[in-house]
């Protein structure tokens, strides 16, 4: 008799066991599935920084050739290169 109650103890110990062994398996799962979304959306705001900043990156390129020529002008014309570049179009 003490064998069988024994038994009996082992048998509800492995199934309490089993049962909070499906729960963090179950909890596991949810979390992973909550990760992987937050993941994809970490990804879709990457691609769309990486975006961002390429547009960025090209306006501060455009900014910087505008500022060359503005200089440019501005040399040439502090030497007088461009009263000389008008009266040779005949402007």
């Amino acid at each position: 008799m003490s064998y069988e109650g024994e038994e009996r103890r082992s048998s509800e110990f492995n199934q309490t066991s089993r049962q909070a062994l499906e729960a963090r398996v179950l909890k596991t799962e949810w979390t992973l599935g909550i990760h992987s979304e937050e993941i994809a959306d970490l990804k879709k705001t990457t691609i769309n920084i990486a975006h961002d900043l390429a547009n960025i990156t090209d306006t501060l390129i455009k900014i910087k050739y505008i500022s060359y020529g503005a200089a440019l002008f501005y040399v040439a014309d502090s030497i007088g290169l461009v009263v000389v570049l008008r009266k040779l179009m005949g402007v």
